[in-house]
């Protein structure tokens, strides 16, 4: 996974009411949004480098308008931070790992997407003009006795897969949803029918 900076950080709405930030809120009336700022900034640095071993030290923001030994002695009280001036490795895996987890899947739903590209390049490379005709599927609107007309499949070489079921005009034999077909307007026919004449 890439460890380029992250621009923005998951955060609970509920924050305000979390059991340590109320301990702090009452162990500190007046200096708890001071500290808690300096508590954010820990929690942005860390997010953004994707690191838990981020320390407050490291986040400290200058202008705050109170001393660092304070903001970590009262963090550190209410369980915030651990002894080293960090997120608690147990909180930080609990709020951060669920994103890793996000980012993780869009990389890899990235890369199966990069791949395809990439694969459906190599056979149009290799299958010529023709190919479009095998990588994509289509669907058209013009009916068939009544029914659509079928899809290209990648793996039929250019015959068709009926998605209904019809009579073949050849022998009369209904013609199973999901068989190979010949589909044309007004026609629907197994490909092979054991009734076709041999070809002259």
């Amino acid at each position: 996974m890439s460890r380029d900076r992250l621009v923005r950080m998951d955060i609970s709405t509920s924050w305000a009411y979390d059991r340590r930030t109320r301990q702090l809120q009452r162990r500190y009336p007046e200096d708890w949004p001071v500290y808690w700022c300096a508590y954010m900034a820990l929690l942005a640095e860390a997010w953004s480098s994707q690191r838990g071993d981020v320390t407050l030290e490291d986040a400290w923001v200058p202008a705050l308008p109170c001393e660092y030994d304070a903001a970590r002695a009262a963090l550190e009280s209410v369980g915030l931070i651990d002894a080293d001036g960090r997120v608690p490795a147990e909180a930080w895996e609990e709020w951060y790992g669920p994103a890793r987890a996000r980012m993780q899947a869009r990389s890899e739903m990235a890369k199966h997407a990069a791949d395809r590209r990439w694969e459906q390049a190599r056979m149009r490379s290799a299958s010529g003009p023709h190919a479009d005709r095998m990588l994509h599927t289509s669907h058209t609107s013009q009916p068939a006795s009544g029914r659509r007309r079928g899809s290209i499949d990648p793996r039929s070489n250019g015959l068709a897969v009926t998605p209904t079921e019809g009579p073949c005009r050849i022998c009369g034999h209904p013609v199973s949803a999901g068989s190979y077909t010949k589909v044309g307007p007004g026609f629907i026919e197994h490909d092979p029918c054991p009734q076709a004449a041999p070809p002259s």
